[in-house]
């Protein structure tokens, strides 16, 4: 309920299609109390596909400042990534050439 990252339905849209091509592939993280710390977003995804069962690691005796910092450490450092263009341009083109 205090989650600080939004999910707009345009990105849940998202999810749910990547869950719909390539199944649920993520667990999400929760606390030893069956609290979320990472994976709402997959959650209401989940919920919209109707799944009801998903896998999840349970984190336990993580104090709250250190839920807090792996909240945004999960959302922060895929975000921190680049890209390789050139390799993504070959992979793209093999998809559609092949």
């Amino acid at each position: 309920e205090a989650n600080s990252r939004t999910h707009s339905n345009e990105q849940i849209a998202k999810i749910v299609r990547s869950i719909n091509e390539f199944g649920f592939t993520n667990p999400l993280l929760i606390d030893e109390n069956n609290v979320i710390i990472a994976g709402h977003g997959r959650l209401a995804a989940a919920l919209d596909v109707g799944i009801d069962e998903l896998p999840c690691i349970v984190l336990e005796g993580l104090s709250d400042a250190q839920k807090a910092a792996l909240v945004i450490a999960d959302n922060k450092i895929a975000l921190d990534a680049g890209w390789d263009r050139e390799i993504l341009l070959s992979q793209y083109l093999k998809q559609v050439l092949y």
